[in-house]
């Protein structure tokens, strides 16, 4: 999972503007994930293939071009058949907070050049241990599982803890990298920080 370190300022961020290098037409995708955790888009990479065939994200065809942005913080899913197949982002740093509804399945990630703690994504309207992060490997399989609690008083603070509220999560996101978010409640917001300049 992966989310844009540098966004464009003011608008939400094309996700063209995700150049692949060293990767071969079509070998590395992207899949765009709705509130159930359901695929709801897959599109693959092609390289500048000349003029009426720019460098982008297009479905398995390589014809209709994904058209898809994403707003401060949002993530996708990337996967490549090959090794060595990097990604890069642009556009500006984010300075300011930005906050997303994450009610049922929601990718937020680190949206700024500098490592983030997670206890930095703060989470507002939800009732302690009802909403959780989940932390993916390579393969897709959850690596960790943790829970938002309010701040219970000296001792307590808020944050991202293990089912009994106990052992602090304590993941750093490294810029562009993204966890999931799943909310049992509506109207639940996570607040993505930004960089203080």
């Amino acid at each position: 999972m992966a989310t844009p370190a540098f966004s464009d300022m003011g608008k939400d961020y094309p996700i063209d503007n995700f150049t692949v290098q060293g990767a071969t037409d079509s070998k590395t995708s992207i899949q765009v994930l709705d509130a159930d955790g359901q695929t709801t888009g897959m599109y693959y990479w092609y390289n500048d293939g000349g003029p009426g065939y720019p460098a982008g994200w297009f479905d398995a065809a390589g014809l209709v071009s994904a058209g898809i942005s994403l707003k401060a913080g949002e993530s996708v899913f990337f996967y490549t058949e090959e090794a060595g197949v990097t990604i890069q982002s642009a556009g500006q740093v984010i300075t300011t907070d930005t906050t997303n509804p994450v009610s049922g399945f929601k990718m937020l990630g680190n949206c700024t050049p500098v490592v983030l703690n997670i206890d930095d994504f703060t989470v507002q309207g939800a009732t302690d241990s009802k909403t959780s992060i989940q932390v993916l490997d390579a393969d897709g399989q959850t690596t960790g599982m943790y829970y938002w609690y309010n701040d219970g008083g000296p001792g307590y603070p808020a944050g991202w803890f293990d089912a009994a509220g106990l052992v602090s999560a304590g993941i750093a996101l490294e810029p562009g990298e993204s966890v999931f978010f799943y909310s049992e409640e509506p109207g639940v917001t996570a607040t993505v920080p930004g960089v203080s300049l």
